[in-house]
């Protein structure tokens, strides 16, 4: 009888770290795409879209420049983050001047968070109006 309970609770083991390992295996952020803006050359574009993190975090505004094959990953955005989520309505503009040089001009209403201004080869500039 001990051997069976024994094999009962192993199993009941197993099963509970499998849950365990897909429920946090699962990311609990997720992004909603709004639009992208192509370069010039095809060679580019910029992904716009709002992330959220669950019910606990707000949604944010965000942007990732990327090869023109690539497709937007479950990632915060490599070329900016905003906090709030209207910041894409007139509030930021977006201008390639060509493949590798980009001009990105947001209102002083908002604040935009960037950690550089050389994203996967081609230099932004950010500009204040």
């Amino acid at each position: 009888m001990r051997g069976l309970w024994l094999r009962i609770g192993g199993i009941a083991a197993v099963i509970t770290l499998f849950i365990g390992v897909m429920w946090f295996r699962n990311d609990l952020c997720g992004n909603d795409f709004i639009y992208e803006k192509v370069s010039p050359g095809k060679v580019n574009k910029i992904v716009v879209f709002h992330r959220s993190c669950g019910a606990t975090t707000g949604v944010s505004t965000q942007a990732s420049l990327m090869r023109m094959n690539d497709k937007l990953a479950n990632n915060s955005g490599n070329l900016f983050r905003a906090s709030d989520k209207q910041t894409t309505s007139g509030k930021v503009e977006l201008e390639w001047l060509d493949d590798r040089n980009l001009v990105v001009k947001h209102s002083k209403s908002i604040e935009l968070y960037h950690d550089s201004n050389d994203v996967n080869g081609v230099h932004v500039v950010f500009e204040t109006y």
